[in-house]
């Protein structure tokens, strides 16, 4: 299977915003929950479909800067920045895998445990540099909401994966 990784790209003027602690409002997570689930959703598929889908769940597209580099950046909610947003392509122009990262507001683990009180770890970090990865099945998808080291108060990076892919990995098929 050729794959290749496409990234968004869509311009429009934004200011910038750092990552921070203040954690993301009501309306923001309710955004994020309902932008990650219809990705999920709608994997694998068609790119132009998921395309669409993922600019439609967005208050505004732009261009920023993020640790200083130029980056897509969907804002999915007031203050809370989708970033880097990367689709992995498979065969016939279908969709495999999402991932981005998360700027702006922090999701704190607390919150994807009130969402999803079942979640698989998928992966545990003993350091301050290593990923602790924790995961839920939404449709055939599986969401994997990353946090760096100890700190589970923001939400780092999310990718979105077909389940028998992650649940064979960890023989849970």
């Amino acid at each position: 299977m050729r794959t290749f990784t496409l990234t968004l790209a869509l311009a429009f003027p934004c200011s910038t915003a750092s990552a921070s602690e203040t954690k993301a409002g009501p309306e923001a997570q309710r955004n994020f929950w309902a932008f990650t689930e219809q990705i999920a959703i709608a994997l694998p598929g068609d790119a132009g479909h998921l395309t669409k889908l993922i600019t439609r769940h967005s208050v505004r597209a732009s261009t920023r800067t993020v640790n200083d580099e130029e980056s897509m950046s969907l804002e999915i909610g007031p203050s809370l920045f989708a970033d880097d947003i990367k689709v992995q392509m498979g065969e016939n122009h279908r969709a495999e895998s999402v991932s981005f990262r998360l700027s702006g507001t922090c999701v704190s683990l607390e919150s994807v445990r009130k969402r999803y009180p079942n979640l698989l770890v998928l992966t545990h970090g003993s350091s301050e540099r290593e990923w602790n990865n924790f995961g839920t099945q939404v449709g055939d998808s599986i969401i994997a909401f990353w946090f760096q080291g100890t700190n589970f108060g923001c939400m780092q990076k999310i990718e979105v994966r077909p389940a028998a892919e992650i649940l064979s990995r960890l023989n849970l098929d």
